[in-house]
């Protein structure tokens, strides 16, 4: 035989056997005694580490010894010495399985035991009252009973911001919180406020149920709070536990059935209009509610923006058109003959220079807005014009500064000239032909103005001057700036509203990350 059954050579693969040790076994397994040199020959390895194999074979009692003409050689009798072996080792395997079996069926009976065992937990100092507010919050299955003695205000409470957050995050995981508390001013003012803190409260005389400290029962969980001392207690006994329930219910029960006024809802059932306002303080207390204002002012923001860039083009089209409108109509007002005998500044004292200054002024005055009425008088050089007459140059011996600029250059004489710097595409040199007006303001010496032009025609029907009406470019804004009044006031309180609300829930805020970072660590714990 040259070779082990494979399931025998399987198991003890699995039982330890080295590679070294299965090539003796297969060389010795045939009866033939084998001196270690031989062995070594036929398996190709040293003798020292077939000299180790065959000692542990050997205290298996698988491999036997025996000297020939001294000699030591090693032989395996039969396959049963093997079959021994491995009977043996699988009772040693078989017994060790069956103990430790024992071991932790024992265990486990040592926990079920302790599990019905009372459990009491301590905390200390303000942060060991939060911590224990958490881990019960964590530990929350269902309902949460609670006896309040309601000594004070809520908003005097010094964990008041803190109590916020851990009602959001109660209303988050649905935890409905039963409350009973003391029939008295406070206690009234608390009960008015269920609905908006996602509990229900059962007012009683304090005969029938003395309550001294805070206590809630939570699952097999009874949570004893002194806030006056910052102590706080677990204790964990699932049978106190459900006589508590028992007792809070029998107490709600007796309450709601005495009271005409108040009908204690079903356990497991929350009333809608507390799901809904709960909801809705829950919601502007959280941070998604300022993320959602501040992107709706944006938008109300940019949309004012566009609709204000809109209607101030809109009116500054309808200044253009009003200029245009003035100058169209009293163009035809002026004789291009009688322009032709004013030329220069000597022409001011005349009765004719003043009969046309006394008319631009005139018409200044009978359209709101008009700054300024003057005509022009195209010469021989293109884009270069000449004063003829101006509202305001009745006197040139006037010192006024009608521009406030500190110069007292705003009075014009006839032929003072003036410069076109764009011939090709202003209005002035197109209202040679026909009445045009500025497509955009325009700035020169005295201000940014929207003018209109007309032409002046002489008996011939030749145009000899230009007149022109300004109004200051700002007449448009301004024009905007009233429509938009209403919606600027409404902005205005609006941005206070926000600002308050901001304020207002700033404290909420901080509190969201204070209360997130003590979640965090009682999650890791």
């Amino acid at each position: 035989m040259t070779g082990l059954p494979a399931s025998i050579e399987s198991y003890l693969v699995e039982s330890g056997f080295s590679a070294t040790e299965l090539l003796i076994l297969r060389h010795a397994i045939g009866g033939e005694a084998l001196t270690l040199r031989e062995l070594a020959t036929k398996t190709g390895k040293s003798t020292g580490v077939l000299d180790q194999a065959s000692k542990k074979l050997l205290s298996r009692r698988i491999l036997t010894k025996e000297k020939v003409n001294g000699v030591p050689k090693y032989t395996v009798d039969s396959v049963n010495a093997i079959t021994k072996w491995v009977q043996q080792d699988s009772k040693i395997k078989k017994e060790l399985i069956t103990r430790k079996e024992q071991d932790f069926q024992k265990f486990i009976e040592s926990l079920t035991r302790d599990s019905f065992r009372p459990r009491m937990e301590y905390f200390e100092g303000r942060d060991g009252i939060l911590k224990a507010y958490m881990q019960l919050l964590n530990s929350a299955e269902g309902e949460m009973l609670q006896f309040l003695p309601m000594t004070f205000k809520e908003e005097d409470d010094p964990l008041r911001s803190f109590k916020v957050q851990y009602f959001r995050e109660r209303k988050k995981r649905k935890i409905f919180l039963r409350v009973i508390g003391y029939d008295s001013p406070l206690g009234r003012r608390f009960q008015s406020r269920d609905h908006f803190e996602f509990r229900e409260t059962t007012l009683v005389p304090k005969q029938v149920c003395p309550i001294t400290f805070e206590k809630i029962i939570m699952g097999d969980t009874i949570a004893c709070f002194n806030h006056n001392e910052e102590r706080a207690c677990f204790i964990h006994y699932p049978e106190l536990a459900q006589a508590e329930r028992d007792f809070f219910r029998i107490t709600s029960q007796k309450e709601g059935e005495n009271s005409n006024t108040h009908q204690l809802q079903k356990e497991g059932s929350v009333p809608v209009c507390t799901l809904t306002l709960s909801g809705l303080r829950s919601f502007f207390l959280s941070r998604e509610s300022i993320q959602m204002i501040s992107v709706f002012c944006l938008i109300a923001a940019l949309t004012t923006y566009l609709q204000y860039s809109y209607t101030l083009q809109l009116n500054t089209k309808r200044v253009r058109e009003k200029v245009e409108a003035i100058a169209s109509t009293v163009a035809p007002e002026f004789s291009g003959d009688e322009l032709a005998q004013i030329q220069d500044w000597r022409d001011v004292d005349t009765e004719l220079y003043r009969r046309i200054a006394g008319k631009l002024s005139e018409i200044r005055e009978r359209n709101t807005g008009v700054e300024y009425v003057y005509i022009l008088r195209p010469t021989e050089q293109i884009g270069v014009f000449s004063f003829v007459a101006d509202a305001d140059s009745m006197d040139l011996t006037d010192k006024t500064d009608l521009n406030h600029d500190g110069l007292i250059n705003d009075i014009l004489p006839p032929g003072y000239l003036w410069l076109d710097e764009k011939p090709e595409t202003s209005a002035i040199s197109k209202a040679l032909e026909y009445p045009a007006s500025d497509k955009y303001p325009v700035k020169d010496e005295w201000g940014t103005w929207i003018s209109g032009h007309a032409p002046i025609k002489d008996s011939a029907n030749n145009t000899v001057a230009v007149i022109g009406i300004d109004m200051r470019a700002d007449s448009a804004k301004k024009l905007t700036q009233n429509s938009f009044m209403p919606i600027k006031y409404f902005s205005e309180v609006l941005v206070a509203i926000l600002v308050v609300f901001i304020f207002t829930v700033r404290r909420q805020v901080i509190q969201i990350l204070s209360f997130a970072k003590l979640s965090f660590k009682m999650t890791v714990k």
